[in-house]
């Protein structure tokens, strides 16, 4: 549904493969732009925490995740609402539509 989004992330880095955790958005407020949050969260996290591929990768699709929830296509969200993004219970996904 145009509605509902299920994001999950893959990296490939230094011959290693990272997953993220399933993300689960039930009310959409504006999908333009995910993309664009993921790839600038991406970038942000690998100049503070190079050294840290999982946390990479993690801290870009939380971002990316709450930019579904922005109206906008600019992802108004600090860096603290994303690090407490990527363990909120809110956006866990249990399988189901």
């Amino acid at each position: 549904s145009t509605n509902h989004h299920v994001l999950t992330g893959l990296l490939h880095a230094d011959g290693k493969l990272f997953s993220s955790r399933l993300y689960n958005i039930e009310q959409v407020v504006d999908p333009m732009g995910v993309g664009d949050a993921f790839i600038a969260a991406y970038l942000h996290a690998w100049l503070k925490w190079h050294y840290d591929d999982q946390r990479c990768l993690d801290f870009s699709l939380a971002a990316s995740a709450l930019k579904n929830t922005v109206p906008g296509d600019q992802n108004i969200v600090s860096e603290a609402e994303i690090e407490e993004a990527m363990d909120d219970p809110v956006f866990a996904y249990d399988g189901t539509d």
